[in-house]
């Protein structure tokens, strides 16, 4: 084996007692609404990121953005909100009210909630036309939540907003700014996407007292912990031929790692969420790679002194910006951990 085989094997050693550092979550969404608005004082977008439920009506977790970028999550969904948990983000849970006409010339999407600051907002999109796998693919999320996301937001059809589209903030209505496509042809800055998948490592703290522990690192074998007043229960499900342990995480936040037991530590090689097929964080030597369905879109190098973890992307471009840093300090018990990013 060559020295660069053996490094492609090398995971990240983590301090003793940890299962896995990061703040990793995983949403796959029907349906994706988003305007850009011109005139308000404050704002600047408003979207929406919409799962139909089996049992019928919306999952949905609307977004307003405002111009110094930062932003306010709404909720409809308990679940939604556990995910959010620790989270350096606004989160407020929310009655929210979402229809959808697909006709097939000119999709309509209308979304209606109460701010975070108290203030009825109503978004009405009409699309240009039918979502298109031609604007399938990786969104630049721009300056949005810059400070408190890494944020993987893939597109799997997509269409530009068209005339008509609007929000009405506080009783007053914000046009969609016009989009100039080419001589004579506009759209407004707005989109509708069906297929809507979005992977993010989030800034925030968390914190895990242990409560047990496996007496060996071998398939069936539990952690469990503590963490805002909620068991955290990690599974060792298996162990592959060279080792490396199967791990998951149960409950409705799931996750699933491999890692190489190196004495009572262990070697980080890959955390996905829910599973391999959702957003997968993987390591190698000193580089790591964030996928979605197994596509790598985001790249770079990972560094550790025990203390601490940083994740610098290297491609593409836009994800250079967003520099993700894990500190772990273990105290009286408890081992907390504190993700920035940017």
């Amino acid at each position: 084996m060559t020295e660069g085989a053996a490094d492609r094997r090398r995971g990240l050693l983590l301090p003793p007692g940890v299962i896995q550092p990061f703040f990793l979550r995983f949403t796959r969404e029907d349906w994706h609404v988003m305007a850009f608005i011109e005139g308000h004082p404050a704002y600047e977008a408003v979207e929406a990121m919409v799962r139909e439920k089996p049992e019928g009506g919306w999952a949905i977790r609307a977004i307003i953005t405002r111009h110094d970028q930062s932003q306010m999550d709404h909720l409809n969904e308990a679940e939604l909100s556990a995910g959010m948990r620790g989270a350096l983000r606004e989160v407020f849970a929310r009655n929210i009210d979402f229809t959808l006409d697909l006709t097939p010339t000119q999709p309509r999407a209308r979304l209606a909630f109460m701010s975070g600051d108290d203030e009825p907002v109503v978004l009405s999109l009409t699309a240009l036309g039918p979502p298109d796998p031609a604007g399938a693919g990786l969104s630049d999320p721009g300056g949005h939540s810059a400070v408190s996301s890494l944020p993987l937001m893939w597109r799997g059809a997509s269409t530009l907003a068209a005339d008509d589209t609007w929000v009405e903030i506080a009783g007053r209505r914000y046009e969609a700014p016009v989009r100039v496509l080419g001589p004579g042809r506009t759209a407004r800055e707005g989109y509708l996407t069906r297929g809507h998948h979005m992977g993010v490592i989030r800034a925030g703290e968390v914190r895990l007292t242990p409560l047990r522990a496996p007496a060996a690192l071998a398939p069936g074998g539990e952690w469990a912990f503590e963490s805002d007043w909620r068991e955290v229960v990690y599974r060792i499900t298996g162990e592959a031929r060279d080792g490396a342990l199967a791990i998951e995480r149960r409950g409705p936040l799931r996750e699933v790692i491999t890692a190489r037991p190196v004495g009572e530590r262990l070697e980080l090689l890959a955390v996905a969420a829910p599973d391999a097929d959702g957003l997968a964080l993987s390591f190698a030597g000193d580089r790591f790679e964030l996928a979605i369905d197994r596509q790598p879109l985001v790249t770079g190098r990972v560094a550790s002194d025990g203390a601490s973890i940083t994740l610098a992307p290297d491609t593409p471009d836009w994800a250079t910006r967003r520099p993700v840093r894990v500190q772990i300090a273990q105290a009286d018990g408890a081992t907390t951990f504190v993700t920035a990013v940017g």
